[in-house]
C-alpha cells in the first residue's frame, strides 16, 4: 500500500520531499516502537541484600498466643554472650497472669478483677483452675528445659502477676531457651532500687513549691491524701523514719535493727517481677 503526501495546498509534494518526510515518519515509528517495548519489557529484578538473622531479632513474643506473651519482649542484653557463668532470669510464659488474665481460653474462666469485680482469693474456684493451668504450661516448658538445657535450674512460679517462672542458666544458653515450648520472653532478672530522693523532681513538685508563697508553704499539702507503692522493703525502712510520729519515750531503732514495735522483720523483697508470689 502506498501513501500519497500533499502539500498545504493539495499539490502533489516533489520526490525529494516526499523522501525526506518517508525518513522521517520511519524514524518516528522507530521510536515509538522502541518505547513500547522497553514499556511491555519488566527490567530485569536487582538483587537484593539478604540481612543475616542475629540473636536481636528473635522475636518469640510473635508467635505467642496470650496478651502478655505478644507484648512481653526479651531483654536484648542476654543475648549473643559467649560467657557460660549461670545468669538469674524470669521466663515469660505463654499465659495471662491470674491478675490480669480476663478470659479467652475455652473452658478457663477470668480471673482478673476487673472483669470479676472481686479481689483475688486463693480459695476461688477460678483462681484454682487457673493455676492447675499454668502448672501444666509450666510442665511442658520445664521437661523440655530439662532435656534441652540440663544445666537450668528452675526456682520460683511466679502465676499471680506475671506469668512465668524464674530460673538461672549459662548465659550462652539464652538463645535455647528462647525455641523452647511456651517461652514468650527471657528478662533479666535483678535488685532494683527505688530512688526516694529523687521523688519530688519525678512528680514535678518544684514547680508547684516556687509558686507559693513563704506562708502557704508550711501547710502545703494539708488534707491531700497520697497514695504510696509499697516496696516490700520492711515496715521502717530509713527513708521514712526521720518523719515518722514516734511514741513518747521511745527512741528510733538502730540503723540495720528492728523497730521496737515489731518482733522480726521481713527480708526485703525484689521489686521486679520475681517477687510475685504464686497462688
Amino acid at each position: 500500500m502506498g501513501i500519497v503526501l500533499f502539500g498545504a495546498s493539495g499539490a502533489t509534494l516533489s520526490t525529494d520531499r516526499r523522501e525526506t518526510l518517508r525518513r522521517v515518519l520511519v524514524l518516528l515509528l522507530s521510536v515509538v516502537l522502541v518505547a513500547g517495548l522497553s514499556v511491555a519489557s519488566p527490567t530485569a529484578a536487582q538483587p537484593r541484600e539478604v540481612q543475616p538473622l542475629t540473636p536481636g531479632a528473635i522475636e518469640t513474643a510473635s508467635r505467642a498466643k496470650s496478651e502478655s506473651g505478644r507484648i512481653a519482649r526479651t531483654d536484648t542484653t542476654l543475648l549473643g554472650s559467649a560467657d557460660e557463668e549461670l545468669v538469674p532470669v524470669v521466663v515469660k510464659l505463654d499465659y495471662d497472669p491470674a491478675a490480669s488474665y480476663t478470659g479467652g481460653v475455652r473452658g478457663l474462666p477470668a480471673t482478673s478483677p476487673s472483669v470479676t469485680g472481686q479481689p483475688l482469693r486463693a480459695d476461688a474456684p477460678a483462681l484454682r483452675a487457673h493455676d492447675a493451668y499454668a502448672a501444666d504450661v509450666e510442665r511442658t516448658f520445664a521437661d523440655a528445659l530439662e532435656a534441652g538445657i540440663p544445666e537450668a535450674r528452675i526456682g520460683r512460679s511466679l502465676r499471680i502477676v506475671y506469668g512465668g517462672v524464674s530460673l538461672v542458666l549459662p548465659g550462652n544458653r539464652i538463645g535455647d531457651l528462647l525455641e523452647l515450648p511456651n517461652v514468650a520472653a527471657v528478662q533479666r532478672d535483678r535488685l532494683e532500687q527505688p530512688l526516694t530522693d529523687s521523688s519530688p523532681e519525678f512528680i514535678g513538685a518544684p514547680v508547684i513549691y516556687d509558686q507559693l508563697d513563704p506562708a502557704e508553704s508550711v501547710t502545703a499539702g494539708a488534707g491531700v491524701s497520697v497514695g504510696l507503692r509499697d516496696t516490700g522493703a520492711g515496715p521502717a525502712p530509713p527513708a521514712s523514719r526521720a518523719t515518722r510520729p514516734r511514741p513518747r519515750g521511745r527512741t528510733a531503732p538502730a540503723e540495720g535493727t528492728a523497730p521496737a514495735t515489731s518482733a522480726t522483720t521481713p527480708s526485703p523483697r525484689r521489686t521486679t517481677s520475681s517477687s510475685a508470689t504464686t497462688s
